[in-house]
């Protein structure tokens, strides 16, 4: 495993590069196993979550579903299915029974969510947390000297991913920008910002290059 992939979370903060990560799904527990000592590093009980698709684009979905094993691989996703709407525009981390608060603002700062209540008509799943998935969160920057050149972008992006929340826009720091490309400064929505990039017909870009991190 990639220690810095898990960092966020405390359960992995012991994990080593090597160590291995096993999750007993019958069972409900996570173990970290050390090759290099054949050792058993830490054995924890494994977080149960129920994810649904609020949006109808499947391969977003999917790519969030990829996404959210690879930050979060002490997780066990009791089932995945579409929400009961398809009109949800943000991701959410919700405690569906209220009795798992902190737990859940820990979880949802690790995996970069907001949180949330279970929204009317959604049922209580048999899991510890419920994940919506509501579409992506995009921070837009002007590449060019042209004033408005984001106008048709965001007219695209609105008819291509219509739960698609632009959170800002803004002149980027340089105006010779050579071709629209989207980055994950976060590094946790490689899979997702690459699919977006598919649909909108862009580049993808592992890094933000010479662009700052945007603060939202």
């Amino acid at each position: 495993s990639d220690p810095t992939t898990l960092s966020s979370q405390p359960v992995f903060s012991q994990v080593q590069s090597g160590d291995q990560i096993v999750v007993y799904k019958e069972a409900g527990n996570v173990v970290i196993y050390r090759p290099s000592t054949n050792t058993i590093v830490k054995e924890v009980a494994a977080i149960k979550i129920a994810l649904r698709n609020g949006t109808t684009n499947d391969d977003l979905f999917r790519a969030f579903v990829t996404d959210l094993t690879k930050q979060a691989p002490n997780i066990i996703i009791t089932d995945q299915r579409a929400a009961t709407k398809t009109d949800y525009r943000k991701t959410v981390l919700i405690d569906p029974t209220g009795t798992k608060k902190t737990e859940a603002a820990t979880l949802a700062v690790a995996l970069g969510l907001g949180l949330g209540d279970l929204p009317q008509g959604e049922p209580v799943p048999a899991a510890d947390f419920l994940i919506i998935y509501g579409g992506p969160e995009l921070v837009l920057r002007n590449g060019t000297a042209t004033p408005g050149a984001l106008t048709p972008f965001q007219t695209t992006l609105a008819q291509i991913i219509p739960t698609a929340t632009i959170t800002s826009t803004a002149p980027a720091s340089t105006t010779t920008v050579a071709a629209t490309f989207i980055a994950d400064p976060t590094n946790k929505r490689t899979a997702e910002a690459a699919v977006i990039a598919a649909l909108l017909g862009i580049g993808y870009s592992p890094s933000l290059q010479a662009e700052p991190a945007p603060q939202n």
